[in-house]
């Protein structure tokens, strides 16, 4: 990733739009202030809803409308639902009476659910939230649940039966703890206990008696309130419940334009049919005359004066059709069939239409941006947790004194689980803005209650555009990677003033995704910058690890506060003010109990549990049913119990595993879709009842979920709402409860996993059996689940499915859907990060260990790493290229070559891999490695790198476990200390030391010198040891704690040690060098602390040259110290006591010394490196091994615990990971191991052990032909050779052996080549004969060894400097005669040329100016333009384009633009100017007739050349070091050769844009487009043969192939030939007839 400008960006005027500036109406102006004071902190005010969510309410007398109904469900529904999905929303229907049984109606709160969900859709809804299919039917009356008791008793008065007296007086009790007094209407159950029962026959004589005493009790209570009461309040005692939702939907509805819709269905002849019961369905009919004339009468008001005076003319869809027999039926009549399908289609424009609209408008208002909406989430969540909040004053109290004092270190409040932390922080958030009398900005998150605030990095990302709206700066560019978003968050933090201080609230920090180094609080500021407080909250318990290292970050802070334990006068202001909020009291008796159960449990979460429960609680209520628990678990597992014996046991036990076992919680459309999969759950609620469509009644999730309100907390997961357990203690007590058995817990995983496959959607019907043994198929009409919905990634797929499968065992069905799915792989490696993609391949792995399958391609993943980091689109590719064993991969790598996004695949392998000794190389740091360690049991790695980073790793799993940043600047050495508990690192001015494992700092040591030498040693490596000049000192590495000095007597007085010394430490002694190359080792011992009077001393090497320590080491035995001599090459073996050499391995001739030396415990061998190898000495045979090839990379340092996993690390950015019984006989990372000796090296009598070396490669004319130029090395002789190599079949079919001397190369055409010598003279080879057919007249200028000298154009003539290079001769290469001399008119030497695109116009700089231009056509001088004007001394990294326009980076001034000169008119015609803080112009080129690239630091810009406008500026990485382009070509190429990113780009020309890049393991050494600008190829240091791209993908562009070049003609035929052209030439005499006249240049 590329590291953005980490500084301060400038600030803007308008902070993003959000809160306008210009005054409007008075409506207008109060928006701005009200946006304002939310954003600033101000939790007082009412909030708008933020929720992305399209929830509507159907409303209807359900059984007249079940066909459409049903017909929506099946056919319109799923479709609003992913046009929803599709925008970011959610799509919910809320049908309360569907589908649900009587029993459901026991306690008589569904008319209130009901009238909930109507409010809370008014609320939540974009666009409509209201549907009513009123048609005929006034529907259901209800009997009220609660009436007060004034009132009951007044309407008793006025009942005009006794019949109807006694049985109101029999169903409503008095509560007396209601304030005031109400009676309440009795559960049916209670009265009649039949209900409830199995018994089928005794239910239904309950459910008949039921209703006909309900029937009376509202009828006597509708007629007693005419008289006793207003007539307001008379209608709601004979109001439907159908009329009550409506009423509530419109009432006071300002929006009803944009949020109701009335289907209106009239049945043209319904009032003249026969009464009947199907007749009763449609409408009152079979009730006593006058009820059910008022019925019709209140149904005549309800549709004509509420609906149709209300709502606007096209919100209201009507309907004629005529009755039948059977009712509706449109499966029988063709008029009701095409009543429905217009139903649907009219249902699905309208409601569609509006929600739209809804978006759209929301979109061009403040509402839509992320900021407000954050800031509204938090806010609304912040109220409710005031809302019922009490007591606390000390800590309050605590808090408000921190907030105006002095402190410039955060607060922190900790407090176990359940003891109030979340409360107390949103309360002192809100009084935060009294405190501070409303000047202060006020910033508050409750982390993980949304998605925002769930991830370091989306928190800072929120938090860091706040305070930009909030300080006025610009964050629409904010860095890409979390190491500089951190900085740029704590540089913001500075922004606040004393006008407007800035607090800031985290509540819960313990919730923090571990992900980004979250909870190493790297982001957090170590001091708080002025007129900053930060307030802080998190679980005390380690293994959350904040608190830790909140105590390690700030050790002297006084600012550390925990939550005190209630006080029992706290419990009972706390209790009371409760109860008076919730309007209720409770006896003495029930207060009593209260206060003795806190007592044993004094933590406020028991407190809120047992209040809870004290709600249900009547005052005449018997006292064994009020008893509370004595622990938080048991009232948890009380209040479990009463919810499933009011709702069901099978659905409360599914809902809740469900839910307990979701990866991060679950939507409540989400659950209900599970829910209506589990047939368990649907037969046991379909007991009685089998609905028309078989899913879970909406109301029953409703309830559910109503009666845990409190416990269950809305959170952001995946970019969506979902719901989960808001306190630990419900997940424990939930999965002790739901999830204890491993079998069920397994099979909620597959139903779970069946889910998130989208398995059972788009119509799959699932089969049942049901309760009565009968089996079927049934559509649930869930949510389907593609990889993507629209542009969107369906984040809820790709980071659920990998869960569910793996945890339910399902490996084939993860196999196919998730890790060997291209699909699957490829998306959430775009989505979420190559990270999470690691993860879920080692997890699976763990899982599933004997699968190779699954090994081999968890393999190329961790081996693509370094790719697949930057560039996910190379995903197919580079599995393509690594998989080695595709047993059981063959349809997983045919997806790959289909892949839909375009890819290169090289004709080479150059890339590791799979099966190979390389298991992982993970990529983390951004900067090239410096130092490496391994704990003692070898399963930690720990690297620092030159990005001051220090890592640790997992090396079983190659997975990042730790991440500790800014170090300090040139951390260049890292150990493991005191028994692998701690990390010491080394950088440029200190010493620090870190724990092992949660990276919290230990100390700094800011005394230690740069050009000191260091070790660590001693038992458990519990001391340091700083060498400098001639002394040492001493510090514990636990502490950092000085020990003491002690001097080196024994070095003479020329004589120092420090950063050039090689110092190698043990438990008992530490070997150091005398520094400056030298040849000298002293002895320190580590328990006397001194040094030994043995000093050691390397023999004289070959030829009496002093050899120089290299690395050392200690022997196993403790005896002897070994010495690597960086000019012998020798390893040896001295006696730590007396300084006798006792034994050597010899060196190898031509290797290098390696920088680093380790013996291992068992005395048996010995580590060390040769250039890129890693070199093992086994000490028992004294045999040498070269295992482990690094791919051109010089190995700093190798290491193993126990000779199998070795850890290694080189001059990149890759920590690599080995198994080295993995590793073959040739060395593992050979890449190119097609290398083999030249079979058709006959004539040149090379030996067979020869290698050819690529050293240069030149396209022709024709793409299917490369000129490749070379060398074969033999003792230390080069000779030099020409290939023509053919692409189509890749096979060399010519070789030239030439003289050393010819240097210069020029392809001229597809058969012969201009070869240059160093005696300047030219001569034109025929490769088709392999002859020369003539020599080029006269000479060439001197050192004319470049092609900056001499350029071929179209093939047929040469231009080159005339001998003094004052002219330009062209020459003629069919004849090799000079055809004319251009003469300029001038004395300075010419010093490079350059060709227009189109190769007419030719420049030529000199060595003072000026630029001298030429037409290649007409071979004239044109004119010459001063360089002084144009800023440029050398046209050859200039550029000029076919309308005479002259780009180049001028040599002095402006480093960040490209002047475009015109030539014609000599004046500066424009300027290709890009940003100063993106850093210099690098390289830019001309891609397109009038469009050319500009590369900086980390960006590509597109220019138009004509206006100097910028088109584009795409992020790159590294920026880019090389461009190749071909004029009229479709491509340019891009590509890097001297940073660590491999990377090869292929782009395309028109417009700009990347199609695709291919990163090898190796360096590319340069990169080519053919002559057609069609063909990608390249070639790499060392390599023998050129790679060829070519480009594959369902969608792959036309071009950038080489198909197709088989056909091209192919003059060499198929026959291989080769000549020796290496003997001395005859040259030519002076030719008299040569023009070139110009004097010849004296050396």
């Amino acid at each position: 990733m590329g590291c953005a400008n980490s500084q301060l960006p400038p600030s803007r005027g308008n902070p993003g739009g959000l809160v306008p500036t210009r005054a409007g109406t008075d409506k207008q102006r109060y928006k701005q202030w009200h946006q304002a004071e939310l954003l600033r902190g101000n939790t007082s005010l009412e909030c708008p809803s933020t929720a992305k969510i399209v929830r509507i309410f159907t409303s209807s007398t359900f059984t007249d409308t079940r066909h459409e109904r049903n017909a929506l469900m099946e056919r319109v529904y799923p479709v609003l639902k992913e046009m929803c999905q599709q925008q970011g929303y959610e799509f919910q229907v809320v049908d309360m009476r569907w589908g649900v049984r009587e029993e459901a109606t026991d306690d008589h709160m569904g008319p209130e659910l009901c009238l909930k969900e109507v409010d809370l859709c008014r609320k939540l809804s974009t666009g409509p939230c209201f549907v009513t299919f009123l048609s005929h039917k006034y529907g259901y009356r209800k009997v009220p649940r609660e009436i007060e008791a004034t009132e009951f008793e007044k309407l008793l008065t006025k009942v005009p039966t006794d019949e109807a007296v006694a049985l109101l007086k029999r169903w409503f009790q008095k509560d007396e703890n209601k304030v005031p007094p109400i009676y309440v209407l009795q559960p049916i159950s209670s009265m009649l206990p039949d209900f409830r029962t199995n018994d089928q026959s005794r239910k239904n004589s309950a459910k008949s008696e039921w209703s006909q005493q309900s029937m009376v009790m509202q009828s006597a209570l509708a007629d007693a309130a005419r008289h006793a009461v207003d007539a307001d309040r008379a209608h709601l005692y004979a109001e439907s419940v159908t009329e009550s939702e409506i009423c509530r939907a419109m009432d006071s509805n300002k929006d009803v334009s944009r949020q109701c819709i009335w289907f209106d269905r009239k049945i043209q002849d319904i009032d003249s049919q026969e009464t009947s019961y199907l007749l009763s369905r449609y409408k009152e009919c079979l009730g006593p005359e006058e009820r059910d004339r008022d019925s019709r009468q209140r149904l005549s008001q309800l549709r004509d004066i509420t609906l149709a005076k209300q709502l606007p003319a096209q919100n209201i869809l009507s309907y004629n059709i005529t009755w039948h027999p059977n009712g509706i039926d449109p499966s029988v009549v063709k008029e009701h069939e095409e009543y429905i399908d217009r139903l649907c289609e009219d249902f699905q424009f309208k409601v569609s239409s509006m929600i739209t609209q809804a978006i759209q408008a929301r979109q061009d208002t403040y509402l839509s941006h992320p900021v407000f909406e954050e800031v509204v989430q938090h806010t609304l969540f912040c109220q409710e947790k005031c809302r019922a909040f009490q007591g606390r004053t000390e800590t309050l109290q605590e808090i408000r004194g921190y907030l105006i004092g002095s402190s410039r270190q955060p607060f922190i409040l900790h407090g176990p689980s359940g003891s109030g932390k979340t409360s107390i922080i949103a309360t002192a958030a809100t009084s935060a803005w009294e405190t501070l009398k409303s000047k202060a900005a006020i910033i508050t998150r409750f982390i993980g209650t949304t998605p925002d605030s769930s991830n370091i990095a989306s928190l800072l990302i929120s938090i860091i555009s706040q305070l930009g709206e909030l300080y006025t700066f610009d964050t629409s560019d904010l860095p890409p990677t979390i190491k500089d978003l951190r900085e740029f968050f704590k540089s913001v933090l500075s922004r606040a003033t004393a006008e407007m201080p800035l607090v800031l609230f985290l509540d819960s920090l313990d919730q923090l995704d571990p992900s980004g180094d979250a909870k190493q609080l790297l982001w957090l500021p170590r001091e708080l910058p002025l007129n900053v407080k930060i307030v802080l909250s998190t679980l005390p318990e380690e293994k959350y690890e904040i608190l830790p290292r909140l105590k390690a970050l700030f050790p002297s802070s006084s600012n550390f506060a925990e939550v005190p334990i209630l006080a029992l006068t706290e419990v009972t202001s706390i209790v009371d003010t409760w109860l008076d909020q919730a309007g209720r009291r409770l006896t003495p008796g029930q207060r009593q109990t209260v206060e003795e159960a806190f007592s044993r449990c004094p933590l406020p979460l028991f407190l809120k549990l047992s209040f809870d429960q004290t709600l249900k609680w009547r005052s005449y209520s018997p006292s064994d049913t009020t008893v509370l628990q004595e622990t938080v678990r048991g009232c948890i597992d009380t209040l479990f119990q009463r919810i499933e014996e009011l709702h069901g046991k099978i659905l409360v036990e599914r809902a809740l595993g469900y839910l307990t076992l979701s990866r991060s919680g679950l939507s409540e459309t989400e659950l209900e879709d599970i829910l209506s999969c589990d047939d368990d759950v649907l037969n046991d609620v379909y007991m009685y009842w089998t609905p028309p469509i078989r899913r879970l009644p909406p109301l029953l999730l409703v309830r559910v979920k109503a009666e845990l309100g409190p416990y269950l907390a809305d959170r952001g997961a995946d970019s969506v709402r979902v719901f989960y357990w808001y306190h630990r203690q419900f997940i424990e007590a939930a999965l002790d409860r739901y999830c204890s058995d491993v079998k069920d817990v397994v099979q909620r995983h597959r139903a779970l996993g069946e889910f998130f496959s989208g398995i059972w959607s788009n119509g799959n019907a699932k089969p049942y059996t049901d309760s009565k043994g009968q089996s079927g198929k049934a559509d649930r009409h869930v949510a389907s689940q593609p990889v993507k919905y629209g542009t969107n990634f369906n984040r809820r797929k790709l980071n659920n499915l990998t869960y569910h499968r793996q945890r339910a065992g399902q490996s084939e069905l993860l196999m196919e859907e998730c890790l060997c799915n291209l699909e699957f792989v490829s998306a959430k490696l775009k989505s979420e990060g190559l990270r999470q993609v690691t993860d879920d391949y080692l997890d699976a792995t763990s899982r599933f260990p004997d699968i190779q399958p699954l090994k081999t391609l968890s393999e190329a993943i961790h081996l693509s790493q370094s790719a697949l980091v930057t560039s996910p689109d190379e995903l197919p590719a580079q599995l393509i290229s690594r998989i080695k064993d595709r047993n059981g991969l063959e349809d997983f790598l045919a997806q790959c070559y289909a892949s839909p996004t375009p890819f290169l695949l090289p004709s080479k392998r150059i890339v590791t891999q799979t099966g190979g000794a390389l298991l992982h190389s993970p990529a983390e740091h951004t900067q090239e490695i410096t130092g490496l360690d391994l704990t003692c049991d070898g399963k930690v790695a720990v690297t620092c790198g030159m990005d001051n980073s220090v890592k640790t790793w997992d090396v079983g799993t190659g997975k990042l476990l730790c991440s500790i940043d800014d170090t300090g600047p040139g951390s260049n050495r890292v150990f493991t200390a005191c028994a692998d508990t701690l990390v010491v690192v080394v950088t440029s001015n200190n010493i620090r030391a870190f724990d092992l494992h949660s990276g919290v700092e230990a100390y700094t040591v800011s005394s230690y010198m740069a050009n000191s030498g260091f070790c660590v040693a001693g038992k458990d490596r519990t001391a340091m040891f700083v060498f400098l000049g001639k002394n040492v000192q001493i510090y514990s590495t636990a502490d950092g704690a000085f020990l003491g000095t002690s001097s080196n007597a024994h070095l003479q007085e020329d004589e120092n040690m420090g950063s050039s010394s090689v110092v190698a430490g043990s438990e008992e002694f530490v070997a150091v060098s005398e520094g400056n190359h030298g040849n000298k080792m002293f002895i320190f011992n580590i328990k006397d602390a001194s040094f030994l009077s043995t000093t050691i001393a390397l023999p004289v090497s070959i030829g009496n040259m002093k050899d120089i320590i290299s690395c050392a080491a200690f022997s196993a035995d403790r005896k002897h110290v070994v010495i690597g001599g960086g000019v012998s090459r020798h390893h040896m073996f001295f006696d730590i006591h007396n300084g006798d050499l006792v034994r050597t391995l010899p060196g190898v001739k031509h290797d290098r010394m390696s920088p680093f030396l380790h013996a291992t415990p068992d005395g048996n061998y010995l580590i060390s490196s040769n250039w890129n190898n890693v070199v093992i000495w086994d000490l028992q045979k004294s045999e040498r091994h070269i295992v482990l090839q690094h791919n051109h990379r010089s190995v700093i340092n190798a290491l193993t615990v126990g000779m199998r996993i070795f850890v290694t690390v080189t001059t990149d950015l890759m920590l690599r990971i080995w198994d080295l019984t993995r590793d073959n006989a040739e060395g593992l990372g050979a890449l190119l191991a097609e290398q083999q000796p030249l079979k058709t090296d006959v004539t040149s009598g090379a030996p067979s052990s020869e290698y050819f070396v690529l050293k240069s490669m030149y396209t022709m004319d024709s793409p299917r032909f490369l000129l490749l130029h070379g060398s074969f090395q033999h003792k230390g002789v080069s000779k030099e050779y020409i290939r023509v190599y053919d692409v189509t079949t890749a096979t060399i079919l010519r070789q030239v052996k030439l003289q050393k001397s010819d240097q210069l190369i020029l392809p001229c055409g597809d058969r012969t080549i201009l070869v240059g010598s160093w005696d300047r003279t030219a001569n034109i080879l025929d490769l088709v004969t392999l002859t020369f057919t003539k020599q080029l007249q006269g000479y060439l200028p001197k050192m004319a060894t470049s092609p900056n000298d001499i350029r071929v154009i179209a093939s047929n003539k040469a231009v080159t400097p005339t001998k003094a290079r004052r002219n330009i001769k062209v020459y003629s290469l069919a004849t090799g005669r000079v055809t004319s001399v251009m003469k300029a008119g001038q004395s300075e030497r010419i010093s490079g040329l350059q060709l227009s695109t189109d190769e007419e116009t030719l420049l030529a700089s000199t060595t003072k100016g000026p630029i001298l231009v030429f037409n290649t056509k007409t071979c004239c001088f044109l004119y010459s333009v001063n360089t002084t004007a144009v800023s440029l001394k050398n046209v050859v990294d200039a550029r000029m384009t076919s309308h005479n326009f002259l780009l180049f980076r001028p040599d002095v001034g402006d480093k960040h633009s490209v002047v475009v000169w015109d030539m014609t008119k000599k004046t500066e015609h424009c300027c290709l100017r890009t940003q100063q803080s993106e850093g210099p112009v690098r390289r830019f080129d001309i891609v397109a007739d009038n469009t050319a690239v500009v590369v900086t630091d980390a960006h590509l810009h597109v220019f138009n050349i004509s206006t100097g406008e910028q088109l584009d500026c795409i992020h790159s990485r590294h920026g880019t070091s090389r461009i190749c382009c071909r004029y009229n070509s479709p491509y340019f190429t891009t590509f890097n050769n001297d940073i660590d990113d491999n990377a090869v780009k292929l782009w395309q020309t028109s417009p700009v844009k990347c199609v695709t890049s291919f990163t090898p393991d190796i360096r590319p050494r340069e990169i080519f487009l053919s002559r057609d600008g069609r063909t990608l190829l390249g070639y790499f240091n060392t390599t023998p043969y050129p790679v060829l791209w070519t480009l594959h993908g369902r969608d792959t562009p036309t071009g950038g192939d080489t198909e197709g070049t088989e056909r091209l003609p192919n003059p060499y035929g198929n026959n291989y030939m080769e000549a020796d052209l290496s003997c001395p030439r005859e040259h030519l005499t002076d030719d008299p007839e040569d023009p070139d006249s110009d004097e010849d240049v004296v050396t």
